[in-house]
Formats: structure tokens, C-alpha cells, sequence
């Protein structure tokens, strides 16, 4: 059975290797030392939050790669489309096919701009979670080893924590902007997928077409 100790010496020896970065106020980890594991159960929340928006950006970085090679995808079906269009002698469907060609592309461009404001917003979060992981950290200190941190202002790390809080929610708001916007462009898109395909007798567009 795994004792305390067990469990959290491999959390503080992952979390050393991202600690801090990017943060004005930092505590020094030789001041940890002293302190018993047991004292230091603090740090696995911190940690874990930490995890999960590494975990993020990395989901984000997927998908903005999955959403490029749609949009290139879009981009050379709608050259497809535009050029049936050209051949169409049905004026209607002619014009139906170049705005589906461009409601395709508007729609994969809003996906790219979603994940782009999701790996930002995912970043941002990162930081935060740093910063809780540095005040968790000044936390511990200034009650267990006072002595050692008569130059550790817990009003700073706070004040960190609010700064980088505040990035990380104006990210998440950028990410339901570009959301919304990528619900919109979508729902333009299938708009003129169910008129193609009523005035084409569903020879274009439709449920299937993508």
C-alpha cells in the first residue's frame, strides 16, 4: 500500500519541472525541504490544476490542427463548387452553390479561430494554476517554516493569483465569443445546405455533405 510520502514525492518532483514560469513572484523550492510530505498535501490540488490545463492545450492544439486540414479541405471543395456553378445553367442553383462554397469555408475558418481562442484561453489558465501552485507553496512556508520566510509577502502571491485569474477568465470569455460565432456560421451554412438541396431535388447539399 502506498503511504503519503510515496504519493506525493513524484507530484512534487513533476510539478518542479513547471513551476513558475512566467511568474513575477516565485518561491524558492530548497525552502520546501525541511517540511514533512504530510505538510505539503496542499500542493496536490494546486498540481492538479495544473495537469488539467496542460492537458487543455494540448486537446486544443489537436483540434486547431484538425480544423486546419478541414479548412483546407473546404477550400478546395469550395474551388469545386464554384466551378460547377460556372457550368450551371439554373441561375438559382448557380448562386446557391458559390454562397455554399463560402458559408463552408466562413464555418471552417470559425472552427481554426475557436481552437486558436481555446489553446489561448488553455494558457492562460496554465499560468493560473502556476500562480496557485506558488501561493500554495509561500502558504506552506510561512506556517511551517516561518523563520525561513520573513521574505515572503503572501499579499504578493495573492495578488498574482487575482492578475493571472483574471487572464484566464477574459480567455474563457474569448472562448464562448468564438464559439458563438462558430454556432452562427455553422447555422448559415446548413441554412443554405437545406435550400440546395431543395432546389437541387437533393442533388447537392443536405445532411450528408459534410
Amino acid at each position: 500500500m502506498k503511504t503519503t510520502r510515496d504519493l506525493l514525492i513524484p507530484v512534487l518532483i513533476a510539478a518542479a519541472a513547471f513551476a513558475g514560469c512566467g511568474l513575477r513572484h516565485r518561491v524558492d523550492r530548497d525552502l520546501l525541504e525541511p517540511i514533512p510530505n504530510e505538510d505539503k498535501l496542499l500542493l496536490f490540488e494546486a498540481e492538479n490544476d495544473v495537469l488539467i490545463a496542460k492537458d487543455e492545450i494540448a486537446a486544443a492544439e489537436t483540434d486547431l490542427e484538425d480544423a486546419k486540414k478541414a479548412l483546407d479541405n473546404a477550400e478546395d471543395q469550395a474551388d469545386t463548387l464554384r466551378g460547377q456553378a460556372g457550368r450551371e445553367k439554373n441561375a438559382q442553383l448557380a448562386a446557391l452553390l458559390r454562397q455554399w462554397a463560402d458559408k463552408k469555408i466562413d464555418w471552417r475558418e470559425a472552427e481554426v479561430d475557436l481552437a486558436k481562442a481555446r489553446k489561448a484561453a488553455a494558457s492562460d489558465a496554465l499560468t493560473a494554476a502556476r500562480a496557485r501552485y506558488e501561493r500554495a507553496k509561500a502558504q506552506i512556508v510561512k506556517e511551517h517554516a516561518p523563520r525561513s520566510a520573513t521574505g515572503i509577502s503572501l499579499k504578493d502571491f495573492e495578488g498574482q493569483v487575482k492578475d493571472k485569474e483574471q487572464d484566464a477568465e477574459s480567455g474563457r470569455k474569448d472562448v464562448e465569443k468564438a464559439r458563438k460565432l462558430r454556432d452562427e456560421k455553422r447555422a448559415a451554412y446548413d441554412a443554405v445546405s437545406r435550400k440546395l438541396q431543395q432546389v437541387s431535388d437533393g442533388a447537392y447539399g443536405g445532411p450528408w455533405a459534410d
